[in-house]
């Protein structure tokens, strides 16, 4: 029988940095499977439920990583589809590139650092236009300012 431990930040956002599309809490399970270790997907779940992951975090995981002589960085503004979703917080009326019309979801705003071989996601935060007033532009000149000036 394995030993199954509780997840951590850390275990999550190593899995965010090495995943790169088709991400869910079976999947992050999947990947610390072993023979004689798991972490269930129930207890990734509850973690996610229980934890909030800070920008702070995501960047002392990957700020080793980032050569801030070298390198780009990559702005990109993904909506979350929330589409029959009735009172989820941070849901807003938003252009979807996916889906090609205004949709119902949550605006994430991410920045990404990349050398062209490797990419990092160093930096995120939720568009949230009744709290905070800021247009994505904003959050953008935010995240760059915050990790490379």
């Amino acid at each position: 029988m394995p030993v199954t431990k509780k997840p951590s930040d850390v275990d999550y956002i190593n899995y965010l940095i090495a995943a790169r599309y088709d991400i869910s809490c079976v999947k992050v399970a999947d990947c610390y499977s072993t023979p004689d270790f798991s972490i269930s997907h129930d207890s990734f779940n509850r973690f996610l439920t229980r934890q909030s992951l800070t920008p702070e975090a995501l960047w002392n995981e990957v700020e080793e990583y980032i050569d801030r002589k070298t390198g780009w960085l990559v702005l990109d503004d993904t909506v979350l589809a929330k589409i029959h979703s009735k009172k989820v917080e941070y849901t807003y009326y938003q252009w979807s590139g996916k889906r090609h019309k205004v949709i119902k979801g949550i605006g994430l705003i991410t920045l990404i650092w990349t050398d062209g071989i490797v990419s990092f996601p160093i930096d995120y935060r939720i568009y949230d236009k009744d709290v905070d007033e800021k247009t994505k532009n904003d959050h953008f000149l935010t995240l760059k300012n915050a990790r490379f000036l």
